[in-house]
């Protein structure tokens, strides 16, 4: 169901404008024919004779003064006011190049206020909405918002925060589409004289938005609250029919569709997509045809969303008859609707340039049903071609998510996107597969490959190739800067929002929060205006196989990439000069194995290995065991899991012989294969020098019980003798961390914090109270950390309990403290999944500094430490299971040592001199001698 689309227009007189019509002396006829004009359009209940008059005296002014220059102030209004006509009767063709010809006078009239012609630019924008031109929509809009940012109070600024709703609507962009209407509703409430029916509009596009968000209580409620009105009850009933419609609720949506007196394309659509839901086929044909003809009648040929919404209506119909090639047929014509710029008819031809405004969602689910038609094509026709047009399709898909992703201000809304695409990341990975065993052919192998990894942590490679961007580009320090305060000042009022339990308090906060996500979202179209960040959309960073292959170089590591199916484990097995994959059968029996096993092992002191063996032995035979003989000879394994596979610690598996993976293997996690690639810099060098630590609980202090917080004695051991920066106890304040962080190679956090999975917002890491009361002065929490600058950072050490576990979100991984550093910048992160033993911690801690100092790899550092703890005498053997060791996680990157590296450089250096010299003594120079035959 679309947005209303008509724009309510107020009567604007020409004094209100300011603009002095006794500074041009207009001759007396053209002010009585102006006068008679103005009055009728004044009218408070005008007639459509009226209309007629007035539209026809304003018309007779154009033509008359034209050609004229003592009178562009008549001439100007009389260009706006029947523009406006058109656009109420909704001739907007005629409407455009009268509001054209009105912009033209603007330097004509340097008398007339700046403001004055905010309201002119707003309607252009909206005609050339309205007639689906929406790149010329988003100038004129711009425009009107750079008036209106430089001269207060303009009239009707409500109607472009509404004009921008509708645009992020049509985009897809639900999130910041509700912040404009919002706003819009906000404006248009504190005016004295509230238009009723621009309310009711607003609301109803506020309700479409949290429909689209899947917010279908809050959004029955609006709708249901707006028919006491009893204005626009035609749009009303058919919104309501939606969320029956998106709820698989077609009989109760049927009523509200049948009570629509003056039925339009929008109404056959539903009323045809009810029938399909409820496999009435030939009812579902009959109201789709009647969408076409009278959209046909209604737009012509031009291009619009129902149109497009008809043919993809009419696509699945043909799909549940089994008819496939009719379908694909129609979903290609959708494409060509939902999309301006794409005109292409051949069904093997899918859109590959994005730009300019297009219908997003309606787009993807296009793309995605004709790829699920081609594949079921295939199993009737056993075409390999089927499969390859397929594959397609979700090439173009994925290329669509990824620059949508790109445009989109907030975490929020890519998050909301990925999950949609997540729904569906099976099927082409399937396909692949099924292609790669038809033809052998490798090629089909990487692209399932690539799939997968479109699939893994997308959000927050986006965030961190978009940091990258920014900082190696000519954006100005100033943009960048504001950007960044308006980022802090939404976290910080997410923050306040989340904790607020009055309702007043909550309603103010969220305003304020909304104010600031609207300001966001004018700094980064500034940000646009740069070549190097427009450019930046268009970019893959998505990590190939061969480059894979480079980055791992080491003969003794192997990425082992996960992907979890709805009946097969999938398994990539990459190294320098291997990619192979292992396929295992799997049952829900899987979930339930894993999150038995973590709700066990978090039970430090309780936990048994053996009375945990059967859940143990199930994970070593599905994740390890089909692969255990490709992984014989290598060293460090290289870790990405997907789904529920990132609440287990694989060091805890064991194998036949009793032994633990971490006594085999030095273990590195991350959330994709392309985030395992250095980030530009130095990579793997680390100045073993540069640590900074913290332990506000190293020690008992009257304070700490205040705030519930009990003394952490054993942190003190983790960063004993360490060289660096050591701040303990009252020192160890959060806006000192704050100031120092950036300037530190090794960051190490003992100390308490906590995880928060049904609220992440609300997950933090404590400091040592401050003098203020304000509970914000001595936690961190998970939006604060997202906005550290820790690009130069290589390592941070979270011995806090909790710190790597969180919300679990499909495709993205966990939503945890550690993914806020690594947004942050900084690479790699050694955190902890559970609440472990103290003592346990800091012995582990301790050791793997010792090996660090040594210069050695993080990975291998750390699992020295743990095979160290494991062997050492004096640790009391009950400790000696998973719960005490395996919380200790290393999320990172492809690390090689940084000053082993070097240091050979400076022993060779010498050698390779002497060398040279003794060769230049020992050889005769040959360049003077001539030869003879």
């Amino acid at each position: 169901m679309q947005l209303k689309r008509l724009f309510l227009l107020s009567i604007i007189p020409l004094a209100l404008l300011g603009i002095p019509l006794a500074k041009q002396n207009p001759s007396p006829s053209f002010i009585r024919l102006y006068k008679q004009a103005e009055a009728l359009y004044s009218k408070e209940e005008p007639t459509e004779r009226d209309d007629s008059i007035a539209l026809s005296i304003y018309e007779t002014l154009i033509n008359r003064l034209k050609e004229r220059s003592d009178h562009d102030s008549i001439l100007w209004n009389s260009y706006f006011k029947a523009s406006i006509f058109y656009q109420t009767y909704g001739k907007y063709e005629k409407a455009l190049p009268l509001l054209l010809s009105c912009l033209m006078l603007e330097k004509k009239l340097p008398q007339v206020p700046p403001g004055a012609w905010f309201l002119p630019h707003l309607y252009t924008g909206n005609t050339y909405y309205l007639l689906n031109r929406y790149d010329s929509a988003r100038y004129f809009y711009k425009k009107a918002e750079s008036i209106a940012v430089q001269n207060n109070n303009v009239e009707g600024l409500e109607r472009l925060y509404n004009a921008f709703g509708i645009l992020n609507y049509e985009t897809g962009n639900y999130n910041q589409s509700k912040n404009n209407f919002e706003k819009a509703i906000s404006l248009l409430q504190s005016k004295k004289d509230m238009p009723i029916a621009l309310l009711v509009n607003y609301q109803n596009n506020l309700a479409s938005a949290l429909r689209k968000l899947y917010r279908y209580n809050e959004s029955m409620h609006i709708y249901q609250s707006l028919l006491a009105y009893g204005m626009n009850l035609d749009e009303i009933h058919q919104n309501i029919a939606s969320i029956y419609l998106a709820k698989d609720s077609a009989a109760n949506a049927l009523p509200y569709l049948y009570s629509v007196k003056n039925p339009k394309p929008v109404t056959f659509n539903n009323l045809g997509l009810a029938y399909c839901k409820m496999n009435r086929y030939d009812s579902a044909q009959w109201y789709l045809d009647r969408a076409l003809r009278f959209n046909k009648e209604e737009n012509g040929q031009q291009k619009n969303i129902q149109a497009g919404l008809s043919y993809w209506n009419l696509g699945k119909l043909n799909a549940a008859k089994k008819d496939y090639q009719k379908a694909i047929g129609f979903f290609q014509l959708a494409l060509q609707q939902f999309l301006p710029s794409f005109n292409d008819s051949s069904s093997t031809s899918n859109p590959v340039d994005f730009t300019g405004a297009f219908a997003v969602f309606e787009l993807y689910e296009t793309l995605l049903s004709k790829a699920k038609a081609f594949s079921d094509k295939y199993v009737l026709s056993n075409s390999v071609d089927d499969i390859a047009n397929a594959l397609h399709c979700f090439q173009s898909l994925y290329q669509l998510t990824d620059y949508v992703e790109k445009t989109y201000e907030s975490d929020e809304a890519r998050i909301f996107l990925n999950q949609k695409k997540h729904e569906s990341h099976n099927l082409p990975i399937g396909l692949c597969l099924r292609l790669y065993a038809l033809t052998g052919e490798k090629k089909y192998l990487e692209q399932a490959f690539y799939f997968d990894e479109r699939n893994k942590a997308s959000v927050l490679s986006t965030g961190l190739s978009e940091k990258e961007i920014k900082r190696a580009s000519d954006i100005p320090v100033s943009l960048l800067d504001a950007e960044n305060n308006c980022k802090e000042a939404i976290n910080s009022l997410s923050l306040k929002a989340s904790r607020a339990v009055d309702s007043v308090m909550v309603s103010e906060l969220s305003a304020q929060l909304r104010d600031q996500q609207l300001k966001l979202e004018s700094l980064h179209k500034q940000l646009l205006e740069y070549p190097s960040y427009r450019q930046w959309r268009l970019s893959d960073k998505i990590i190939g196989i061969g480059e894979l292959q480079k980055e791992i170089g080491s003969k003794k590591r192997i990425v082992v990439s996960y992907h979890v199916g709805d009946t097969s484990l999938l398994c990539w097995l990459v190294s320098g000069n291997k990619f192979e994959f292992v396929t295992t059968a799997i049952d829900d029996s899987l979930t339930h194995h894993i999150s038995s096993l973590y709700k066990a092992v978090q039970q430090t002191s309780s936990f048994s290995t053996s009375a945990n063996r059967e859940h143990i032995r199930y994970l070593y035979k599905i994740l390890i065991q089909p692969i255990e003989k490709k992984i014989e000879g290598y060293e460090e394994l290289l870790i990405v899991p997907d789904d529920e596979l990132n609440y287990l610690p694989f060091e805890m598996l064991t194998n036949t012989s009793e032994e633990f993976l971490v006594q085999k293997f030095s273990i590195t996690y991350n959330y994709s294969c392309s985030l395992l690639k250095n980030q530009p810099g130095e990579p793997g060098k680390r100045d073993i020098d540069s640590v900074l630590a913290f332990t506000p609980f190293a020690e008992a202090s009257p304070p700490l019980y205040a705030t519930g917080f009990s003394p952490l004695p054993g942190s003190a051991k983790e960063v004993e003798g360490l060289k660096g920066k050591l701040l303990s106890g009252k020192q160890a304040l959060k806006d000192s961390f704050i100031q120092l962080s950036a300037g530190y190679n090794i960051l190490h956090l003992a100390t308490h914090a906590q995880a928060n999975d049904s609220l992440p917002i609300q997950s933090f890491i404590a400091f040592f109270p401050s003098k203020t009361d304000s509970i914000t002065n001595n936690r961190m929490y998970l939006p604060e950390i997202y906005n550290l600058k820790l690009s130069n950072t290589r390592l941070t050490i979270l011995s806090a309990c909790e710190t790597g576990s969180g919300q679990l979100i499909k495709g993205e991984g966990i939503i945890s403290l550690a993914r806020a550093f690594s947004y942050a910048g900084c690479p790699n992160m050694i955190t902890s999944q559970w609440k472990a033993d103290d003592l346990s911690t800091a012995y582990i801690l301790h050791r793997l500094h010792v090996y660090l100092q040594k210069d050695i790899p993080i990975a291998k550092a750390l699992a020295r430490a743990k095979r160290d703890y494991l062997e050492e005498s004096s640790v009391d053997g009950r400790k000696k299971t998973p719960a005490y060791f395996a919380h200790l996680r290393f999320t990172g990157q492809l690390e090689t040592a940084g000053r082993t590296f070097n240091a050979w450089w400076l022993l060779a250096i010498p050698v390779l001199l002497m060398v040279y010299l003794f060769i230049r003594k020992t050889v005769a120079p040959t360049g003077d001698r001539k030869s003879h035959s």
